[in-house]
């Protein structure tokens, strides 16, 4: 005998229904799949009509096949046309599966049919509505019903009711008319909603907090999809001090362009201020073909400070730079072109404004891939670009085209010690060279590099290397005769059972005399410290040769790394006038299952005072919210927020093993 076994997916819960044409017995009976698996099914009467080839069973009806148990009232089973007909009490489980409810229509052969007054719970969750149809293996449609993953069924703490839900199994969900209820409170209506079930994206965030510059605030994001490929969010921020902010982020996806991008946007109008301030961002990436693509980006702002000033919810625009360019890009495995238009501005903490500091309009440019010459062990490059680009620190562009090859070797000399050796030509013309010379003309450079590698023993090794670029161009006031650049530098490596340390530095061979330490680069050292995959230790050392002097220096020890409970602590030291030297420390740990603590202070030793200090706490609440709050205090300037988390979407960070804050 034929046995058939189908599957609904409901909102992330299994609804499995499965029968098989049997033949009659009065109380009893066993049959098996083509596949030697055994179906038993058990009541009170059961009948065999064998002229209509249908069966019926009532009383106390179990089916079991495999892990999968159904119960109800009646049974009628068709074995012509495989239909089936359970009515009264039905429960079918499967593992963690439960499906409940009083009618069921369902046809074995098309994996088709439907559940009256129905209840579903797979952790985490839980389902409830009248009726649900399906119309083939892979839909499902519920009608006012809803769905939610708190323990509580008949009162949730929440829950999401819907006049109608569509289901694509594993794939994704939609619904209309939508009202999302926290208790029996509605807080909001949706005409349509979308949910990508391959993701665990929080429909709904809310962010309540307080800080100095904004007052108190509830920043608020909704996260929705209109499709697989247009996830966005709408951004609310409302705050005592500066008034109310809007922020909108759209994502796309373009599957027969290759291309995804993005589009955000923020607007506010300042109550303290009366400004108004917006800012525009726009990105995209296509691959046309295999070996052709375009990006781009662009910022548009009302002003630059708004990107320093402000940041919403999800989307930090809190930035150290500005960027807008374009550029198209071909491929090839033995090359590549680029032509690309680009401007990049830095925050200046002076002039407390962004500056222009970068801008090439237009550049292209010709680059080969490393290649080996002729089999004779000499690998080479070919660099070539044509470029308008501005000049940093001026007021002017200038124009350029230039060529630059470059052809290296490695040569072993004895086990453990090679010898690299590197020729680059740079030459270009240009309309400008700098500021002081107006006028512009030829210019060639070539650049040579000598690197000798030695690894003494199995722990111990240096490098020596030596770099020289020597210009035949010549400028005025040139102190050097043409030389840009002479420099050998030294690197000294010494590692050993779960200690390292690096050191190096560097010395200018270009003004020709007697020994001057203002010639060495600061010497940097880099110790480490593993004493076990959970403990270690670091320090960093930045010496001046010049100042005769530590200018900084940073230690730190990290204890039970991914523990439950771990630590660290730490002292910086930065000279200045005075030297600044603080400890700091940190923790985390799991009070409870349900509770965490993040600790982390900065202390001044200097001037004897608290310099920062951040608390953060984790709670589970209920089984499906969790929140998260946290207080910053930063030299006088501190933060209050508190975070709303729906576990069903978004796993709490107290699932995970806690990590120690460092600064």
């Amino acid at each position: 005998m034929k046995t058939t076994r189908s599957r609904f997916i409901i909102s992330g819960l299994l609804l499995l229904v499965f029968f098989n044409s049997l033949k009659a017995q009065k109380e009893s009976s066993k049959v098996e799949t083509g596949k030697k698996t055994p179906i038993d099914c058990v009541g009170d009467y059961m009948e065999y009509d064998e002229a209509n080839g249908a069966i019926y069973a009532r009383g106390n009806v179990i089916v079991k096949y495999k892990e999968i148990i159904l119960k109800a009232d009646k049974i009628r089973l068709s074995t012509k046309s495989e239909d089936i007909e359970a009515e009264g009490n039905i429960s079918l489980t499967d593992k963690d599966s439960l499906v409940t409810g009083k009618h069921i229509k369902y046809n074995l052969k098309l994996q088709v049919g439907s559940v009256d007054d129905i209840e579903c719970t797979n952790k985490p969750w839980f389902f409830k509505g009248e009726s649900i149809d399906r119309p083939d293996p892979k839909n499902a449609n519920i009608n006012n019903g809803f769905a939610t993953t708190c323990n509580i069924h008949e009162h949730p703490h929440y829950r999401m009711a819907s006049r109608r839900i569509h289901l694509l199994v594993g794939e994704k969900v939609e619904s209309w008319d939508t009202v999302f209820y926290l208790g029996d409170i509605p807080v909001l209506y949706l005409p349509y909603y979308f949910k990508d079930l391959k993701t665990n994206e929080t429909p709904l965030s809310l962010r309540p907090g307080f800080s100095n510059y904004e007052g108190r605030y509830l920043k608020c994001a909704y996260n929705y999809r209109l499709n697989e490929q247009l996830p966005g969010s709408l951004l609310l921020d409302l705050m005592t001090v500066k008034g109310v902010g809007y922020g909108w982020r759209q994502s796309y996806t373009l599957p027969e362009l290759n291309g995804t991008g993005s589009f955000y946007t923020y607007y506010i109008n300042e109550a303290d201020s009366g400004h108004e301030r917006w800012n525009i961002n726009l990105e995209h990436r296509s691959d046309i073909v295999k070996d052709l693509n375009i990006v781009g980006r662009l910022d548009y702002f009302s002003d630059l400070g708004l990107l320093k000033d402000y940041y919403s919810y999800y989307y930090p625009v809190l930035t150290s730079n500005v960027r807008a360019y374009a550029a198209v890009t071909k491929y090839d495995p033995s090359y590549s072109i680029v032509l690309s238009a680009d401007r990049q501005d830095d925050w200046n903490s002076f002039k407390q404004n962004y500056i222009l500091t970068a801008e090439t309009m237009p550049s292209i440019k010709l680059q080969t891939n490393t290649a080996e010459l002729f089999g004779s062990g000499f690998y080479g490059t070919l660099s070539a670009e044509a470029v308008r680009s501005y000049v940093f620190g001026s007021d002017y562009y200038a124009s350029k085209v230039s060529v630059s090859p470059t052809l290296s070797k490695t040569f072993s000399l004895v086990t453990g010690h090679t010898l690299g050796a590197a020729i680059y030509v740079n030459s270009f013309l240009t309309d400008r060279f700098n500021p002081a010379l107006p006028s512009g003309g030829f210019s060639f450079s070539y650049t040579t590099g000598l690197n000798i590698y030695n690894k003494w023993t199995q722990y111990f090794s240096t490098e020596l290397g030596h770099s020289f670029t020597q210009r035949l161009t010549s400028l005025p006031a040139d102190p050097y005769n043409g030389v840009d650049f002479n420099k050998v530098s030294a690197r000294m490596t010494l590692a050993m059972n779960g200690f390292s340390n690096t050191t190096t530095t560097g010395y200018d061979l270009r003004l020709v005399g007697p020994f001057d330490k203002a010639r060495f680069d600061n010497l940097y050292n880099q110790t480490l410290f593993v004493f076990s995959d959970k403990t270690d230790a670091n320090l960093n050392l930045n010496y001046s040769f010049i100042a005769s002097r530590i200018i900084s220096a940073d230690t730190a020890a990290y204890f039970n790394r991914n523990e439950p409970f771990n630590f660290g602590a730490g002292l910086n030291f930065a000279a200045g006038t005075p030297d600044i030297v603080d400890a700091n420390g940190s923790a985390a740990f799991n009070v409870s299952s349900d509770l965490r603590l993040d600790l982390s202070v900065r202390y001044d030793l200097n001037k004897n005072f608290i310099k920062e200090y951040r608390v953060k706490a984790l709670v589970n609440i209920t089984d499906c919210w969790s929140i998260d709050g946290s207080y910053l205090n930063s030299l006088g300037t501190y933060a209050f927020t508190i975070n709303f988390n729906l576990r069903a979407f978004k796993a709490t960070e107290l699932d995970q093993v806690p990590k120690a804050f460092t600064y």
